[in-house]
């Protein structure tokens, strides 16, 4: 890097790794369920939930979270390189990453010296903080104010639990969210998913239905902004494809094209980084670029 840098000052390197290279794993592996372990997120759910043994989240988060700190490092590199001219070597390193994702809100007691309690957001972790069955499924029901509160137990039929004291603020609810949530758990089950949808939804109390990953792609927010697509991809037929949820208003981020096979593009890179006609003949008979 040091060379680059000497012949090309303002070049931009962003480079992901798995651990920050001054520390002492930098030469370790670094996966997806590697850095869950290293970062404490495996241990997240069984603080939830009771169970002894840590496991994954269902999901490549720390690789894609990773993805999302590398992109906005490229950002603050761009404009960096606007205001100076200069250029840089940036390095984003996945358990760094994740731990500082992590730990936003679950540090918590411990961010003062000495601490003044223990790590893990209580309300987040707490066993209580669930999506509730109702008549006919599950629904995710979270009343924040406490006019929010009074409100959901007036539909439930229940307005006097508003009058015990326990409940009466946001840091006496927070002091006893495992009793307040297993009063939700209790009442839920009184209506359908669609009744509680629509009787709060009225009264703007925050709630909504649980869906299945296929009920999503089905999903009418989904389909009315045009997010889940289907497309038809030139030799692979019709497809889904999942659209950039970022709303731009003038430079929108649709799919314009539609991925190509491996290898498709090889001849026009070569043409675009200097290659002559010829030499890229040469290479394409060599077999060295594989597929076009």
């Amino acid at each position: 890097m040091t060379a680059l840098k000497r012949s090309t000052p303002e070049i931009l390197y962003v480079h992901a790794v798995g651990y920050d290279s001054d520390g002492v794993y930098a030469e370790r592996q670094a996966y997806d369920d590697l850095i869950q372990c290293a970062s404490g997120m495996a241990s997240m759910l069984p603080l939830q939930d009771g169970s002894e043994a840590p496991r994954y989240f269902p999901g490549l988060v720390a690789d894609k979270t990773t993805g999302l700190y590398a992109a906005y490092a490229m950002m603050a590199g761009f404009l960096h390189k606007e205001r100076t001219g200069r250029g840089q070597f940036i390095e984003v390193p996945m358990l760094e990453c994740m731990v500082n994702f992590t730990m936003a809100e679950n540090l918590y007691g411990r961010t003062f010296v000495p601490p003044k309690g223990g790590t893990t957001y209580t309300r987040s972790i707490n066993p209580q903080r669930k999506p509730y069955k109702t008549k006919d499924g599950y629904i995710g029901i979270m009343p924040y104010t406490t006019a929010n509160w009074a409100d959901f137990f007036k539909v439930a039929g229940r307005p006097e639990v508003m009058d015990d004291e326990r409940f009466s603020t946001y840091p006496k609810r927070t002091d006893n969210i495992t009793e307040l949530y297993g009063h939700l758990e209790a009442l839920a089950s009184q209506k359908t998913t669609e009744e509680w949808m629509s009787e709060l939804g009225k009264l703007n109390v925050p709630c909504m239905k649980v869906q299945s990953l296929d009920e999503v792609l089905e999903d009418p927010q989904l389909i009315d902004t045009g997010f889940i697509e289907e497309r038809n991809h030139p030799s692979e037929g019709q497809y889904l494809a999942v659209n950039n949820p970022v709303k731009f208003t003038d430079s929108p981020a649709r799919i314009y094209r539609d991925a190509p096979l491996m290898g498709a593009d090889n001849l026009e890179i070569l043409s675009e980084i200097g290659y002559s006609e010829e030499d890229i003949e040469k290479i394409r008979m060599s077999g060295a670029i594989g597929r076009e």
